[in-house]
């Protein structure tokens, strides 16, 4: 337990350096500051040589708490978490129950029509109206796989097929006699298209990002860092370059 406290706060530590380090950089950047002179506890040191240098160390130092904060990323953190496999599944869920519309109409006008009174020469009735509720094939799957994918097999990756949405269709139809008749439940599973599938991602992983704690915790401090890093070295590659042409 206090190995698992251990990491968590020296993680907490590195992302706090480097998110700090970067946000520094960017603001010395973007106000053109002259790194002519730094002040380390109260004391003003001004540079007197390689001063032309100095972003390029401000650089490397965001390169080293960068390093840092890969090195102490909890492990699997990189994947997205079961908030943000949720985000992405339910809107392909949602984007798929508009798209097969007609199909999932056309399945219930069908197991009307193959209604066992419908098969003594009996009309089958009218549709009235279809409930559909929705879930992934793989849900269940993927929960009890995870209850049981403990020590040495937590590194074993699970393959589910994504694609896969299961449609739990019902109707109400009208009889014969004027009465309303409802059916029972029945799954009809539809295998995603690539666009719904692109689609989904993109949007999910958009609104995921905007509304769970996995991207800003862990995908954007070292995309923060990346540009922090690249604007110190194209400052200082436009005062060197300026300095050769010179």
């Amino acid at each position: 337990m206090s190995d698992s406290l251990d990491i968590d706060s020296d993680f907490k530590k590195a992302r706090a350096f480097l998110v700090t380090y970067s946000t520094l950089a960017l603001l010395l950047w973007y106000f053109s500051a002259d790194l002519a002179s730094v002040s380390i506890l109260g004391n003003t040191i001004k540079l007197r040589e390689n001063t032309n240098n100095a972003w390029l160390v401000a650089a490397l130092a965001n390169l080293y708490f960068l390093f840092r904060f890969i090195q102490k990323l909890p492990s699997e953190s990189l994947q997205p978490d079961t908030a943000m496999r949720l985000t992405v599944d339910n809107t392909l869920i949602n984007l798929a129950r508009r798209w097969y519309k007609k199909e999932i109409i056309s399945y219930a006008e069908n197991r009307l029509r193959k209604r066992p009174e419908a098969q003594d020469n009996t009309p089958p009735g009218k549709l009235l109206d279809v409930t559909v509720r929705c879930n992934m094939q793989y849900w269940d799957q993927f929960e009890e796989e995870k209850k049981q994918t403990t020590g040495i097999m937590k590194h074993y990756k699970l393959i589910h097929d994504r694609r896969l949405v299961v449609f739990s269709v019902s109707y109400s139809f009208s009889m014969e006699d004027g009465s309303r008749g409802h059916s029972s439940s029945s799954n009809f599973e539809v295998s995603a298209n690539w666009f719904l599938m692109l689609w989904s991602r993109i949007y999910g992983l958009i609104k995921g990002s905007l509304l769970t704690p996995w991207f800003t915790e862990y995908v954007l401090p070292p995309l923060y860092s990346l540009l922090a890093i690249a604007a110190s070295l194209t400052t200082w590659w436009g005062i060197n370059h300026i300095l050769i042409a010179c």
